[in-house]
């Protein structure tokens, strides 16, 4: 008999929402969806209303000075 593994993989996405994300560059999340639309920035979509940006690129927008 197996028993339930002691570190499960989360199955919490990862990546920050866009609320989350306009809060940690100090803009609002409509710039955020804005800047998604026209193709500055990739998201992971996980269902039509679970939407997180990668980490990753927030990092890089933060590098890049686009905000």
């Amino acid at each position: 008999m197996q028993t339930p593994s002691s570190n499960p993989v989360s199955s919490k996405p990862r990546g920050l929402s866009y609320q989350q994300a306009a809060e940690r560059l100090s803009i609002s999340a409509v710039t955020l969806r804005r800047w998604r639309a026209v193709g500055r920035f990739k998201v992971r979509v996980y269902s039509p209303t679970l939407v997180r940006i990668p980490i990753e690129e927030i990092e890089r927008l933060e590098a890049e000075a686009l905000v």
